[in-house]
């Protein structure tokens, strides 16, 4: 059995929304540097150029976001370098949720702060490892966050401590 995760649609949308919004704003740009409104023109060229730069980043930074789970292992591909956890060494898995700056304070919220994730709470899934470690899959990054969730609740050992209604504040 291997199941394999990928970044969500969600993030997906995001990047192609801020690449949209460079490439509106480069042609807005363009149009004042012809009509002699230089200083709003090169404005709006820098404010396309950081959309744009925003947009490659979270795409090479969390695009290639991958998660492979087999009957041994958990994988994690995309964030630096790739991480990989046995599932006899897990110690506990907690589901938190939380306002994403709260969690971000904790070193709870890999990934950027995207716009909905500040409206509403996040979701992450911390999976504690005997060694000292720790890796946080978080629910907004991840397409099929609830069976990935599950699939994690399987492959853990039978005496993993498992705390599914975590909150921010609690350790």
């Amino acid at each position: 059995m291997e199941r394999s995760y990928r970044a969500s649609n969600g993030l997906y949308f995001y990047i192609a929304f801020l690449a949209l919004d460079a490439l509106v704003l480069m042609l807005e740009a363009v149009a004042r540097l012809r009509t002699d409104r230089a200083v709003s023109g090169l404005f709006l060229g820098i404010l396309a150029t950081l959309c744009a730069a925003v947009a490659v980043l979270l795409f090479v930074r969390w695009g290639r976001l991958r998660v492979v789970i087999t009957a041994e292992t958990l994988t994690l591909t995309g964030e630096g370098p790739p991480q990989q956890l046995e599932w006899a060494d897990v110690e506990r898995v907690r589901e938190m949720r939380g306002p994403a700056y709260q969690l971000s304070l904790r070193g709870l919220l890999p990934g950027p702060y995207l716009p909905h994730g500040l409206l509403q709470s996040e979701t992450v899934l911390e999976i504690s490892v005997h060694p000292g470690g720790r890796l946080v899959l978080r629910r907004a990054l991840i397409a099929g966050y609830g069976a990935l969730q599950q699939d994690v609740l399987r492959s853990v050992s039978k005496d993993t401590e498992i705390d599914l209604h975590a909150r921010w504040w609690k350790d």
